[in-house]
């Protein structure tokens, strides 16, 4: 169990500097961390780790806007007065047979506003003037579930050593603070991996592929002055792989 404060420092939105607004720097913001955790070992194969966690927020440091009327709504980063995040996290370890690795991690947080007015950038565009929101109470934008796992098998045989493994990951649904509009889908992402080298010699080589079904997905999604843009997630790749020690 822990008990600990972060400041994080204060500073100035690195762009949209044409609007003089926008310039005004955002405040520091203080974290009061409250972490409980456990690592346990089910059987000599078989190792369980958990942890939960509160985080109160003074003044955090949100992704959000201002309206200015030459230029529109500007994105700006700004800070929410009171807000919390609370979350729980399991990871789970198992070698049931010699070779094997199976790795299971889970992770679940919610957060909210405890005290924030925000622009609400629709309404501040349709009246041509800035117009607040008040969030207290609401969902941080954030996704909320996370899973990820990996499995690999190693393996000796005719003088060589080979690997073969696959990790896998979940990212959940996120939110946008600018809209439903904006929102980007949950998504699944696959890698894959097979390396082989002699046993005694210090290289390898291996063969490795990352978002191998080739999955769409966009990062996050945003506007600029009148058009929607999205930061897309990389394609399949492929590619080879030589490790070696001296």
């Amino acid at each position: 169990t822990s008990l600990s404060r972060g400041v994080k420092s204060g500073g100035f939105t690195a762009y949209n500097t044409l609007a003089v607004d926008a310039l005004k720097p955002f405040e520091a913001e203080t974290l009061y961390a409250l972490e409980a955790g456990f690592k346990t070992d089910l059987t000599s194969a078989l190792r369980l780790n958990g942890a939960v966690y509160h985080y109160d927020y003074r003044n955090q440091q949100i992704q959000s806007a201002i309206y200015d009327t030459s230029f529109g709504a500007i994105g700006k980063i700004v800070n929410a007065p009171k807000s919390r995040i609370d979350g729980v996290e399991l990871e789970l370890q198992w070698e049931p047979v010699a070779g094997l690795s199976i790795n299971q991690a889970l992770a679940y947080k919610v957060g909210k506003y405890r005290e924030f007015r925000a622009l609400d950038v629709s309404a501040s565009v349709a009246a041509g003037a800035s117009v607040y929101t008040d969030l207290s109470g609401k969902d941080l934008n954030f996704p909320k579930l996370s899973y990820g796992g990996a499995v690999s098998y190693t393996w000796v045989t005719g003088g060589w050593r080979l690997k073969a493994g696959t990790d896998y990951s979940y990212h959940d649904h996120y939110a946008s603070w600018l809209g439903s509009a904006y929102d980007t889908p949950s998504y699944w992402l696959a890698n894959a991996n097979f390396a082989i080298g002699p046993t005694d010699a210090k290289w390898t080589v291996a063969l490795w592929g990352r978002n191998i079904f080739d999955q769409k997905y966009d990062l996050t999604r945003n506007f600029f002055t009148n058009a929607q843009v999205a930061a897309a997630g990389k394609p399949a790749t492929w590619g080879v792989q030589l490790n070696a020690t001296f």
